[in-house]
């Protein structure tokens, strides 16, 4: 009780605890959002069917076999009665996903930068689930789905919850799967945070159990399945990619042969690699390096001698250290300008089988940088 007390009282607990709020706060929003797409997605199917039969009464379920998409899946599988199944496991794959690894983190910053980075995840690809509804049409899956759409935005608001947590269904809301997006992003949360493999395993089966009864459900067409994975997939890594660009930044430092983003006043020296942080400050892993082969090395960031100074050669030399760091990984250097920026590269085919001319931007990073809380663990 102690413990807790004495954190509820620290400054960084609570602007770590604001930011997270902020982020369910977008979720919130986003998904309410997304259920009016949902909403706003029937209601066009209903429109379209009384402009194909020239009438305007309510069409009811169930729905001709002409009017719904050919899916092979779909005909393979068999109908599972007990839809409610499906929702249940979506339902607690998220839950058991949460708590678990809140219960495997060090530390209550770590927790708390958990339920933040999924917040966002879900927020972005809600974000992008609205959207596809919104330009896409598609029709119902099942014959006996029967459209309600509310009448009011007070019926609306009221359904929100039951619509966001699967009980209560829309019937053209297909492109994509929402069920597979909180089945898929629970196991990646598991495969980034488990610290076993039965963990990894549980939920490997859980999500094909669930996505399996997705699909017998009929909830969803495969295709919507399939685009589901894809873009969680895309969010989560990219998610991950920028945060780790971003940590590159802040450090100084560069992998590989992509370029840190910097001014005029810094250059390139390629020196040994030294962990900046623990891993409950930056990415919530141990973000230390090992240069364990030729491709693998680290170049940090050297302010350049002053330019207002009386000596010709600007160029940063390097330390003892440095030097034997090169000689031992047999790096052949190559020298180049971009931008003002002095570098080295390790070979021409890096360059070339990187095949970019220009090194990502860092905007975005930026961004998910703040979404991260990034600069909370730094600062403190």
């Amino acid at each position: 009780m102690q413990a807790a007390a004495e954190l509820v009282q620290m400054p960084a607990f609570h602007y770590e605890l604001a930011r997270t709020l902020v982020a369910w706060a977008m979720l919130y929003v986003v998904g309410v959002w997304m259920v009016i797409c949902q909403q706003w997605s029937d209601t066009r199917w209903v429109l379209h069917l009384q402009h194909e039969s020239h009438s305007t009464s309510m069409p009811l379920a169930p729905w001709p076999a002409t009017a719904l998409l050919q899916d092979q899946m779909l005909d393979f599988l068999p109908v599972l009665e007990r839809a409610w199944i499906s929702d249940k496991l979506v339902g607690t794959s998220i839950i058991i996903c949460i708590i678990g690894c809140l219960v495997l983190a060090h530390g209550w910053r770590m927790r708390v930068m958990l339920l933040r980075r999924l917040g966002w995840m879900v927020t972005l690809l809600y974000l992008l689930r609205s959207i596809t509804i919104s330009v896409t049409t598609v029709p119902p899956s099942t014959p006996l789905c029967q459209i309600a759409p509310a009448q009011t935005a007070w019926q609306l608001i009221r359904a929100t919850p039951d619509i966001l947590a699967g009980s209560v269904g829309q019937c053209t809301d297909k492109i994509f799967s929402g069920h597979t997006t909180i089945l898929f992003i629970s196991f990646l949360f598991w495969r980034r945070y488990a610290t076993h493999w039965a963990f990894i395993a549980y939920s490997a089966v859980h999500t094909t159990v669930g996505i399996t009864t997705v699909l017998m459900a009929r909830y969803h067409y495969t295709v919507d399945v399939v685009i589901a994975l894809l873009l969680t997939f895309f969010v989560h890594h990219t998610y991950y990619a920028a945060l780790a660009q971003a940590v590159q930044s802040h450090a100084g430092l560069c992998f590989d042969t992509v370029d840190c983003q910097g001014d005029s006043v810094y250059s390139m020296a390629i020196v040994a690699p030294k962990p900046e942080w623990d891993r409950d400050s930056a990415l919530g892993v141990d973000t230390s390096v090992r240069v364990s082969s030729p491709d693998q090395f680290v170049r940090k960031r050297e302010p350049l001698s002053n330019p207002d100074s009386d000596a010709g050669d600007h160029t940063p030399q390097l330390n003892h250290h440095e030097i034997e760091v090169v000689e031992s990984l047999d790096l052949h250097p190559m020298h180049r300008v971009y931008s003002g920026v002095e570098y080295s590269r390790p070979s021409e085919t890096h360059v070339l089988a990187l095949g970019i001319n220009r090194p990502f931007g860092s905007m975005f990073p930026r961004i998910v940088a703040w979404m991260d809380g990034l600069d909370l663990r730094i600062n403190s």
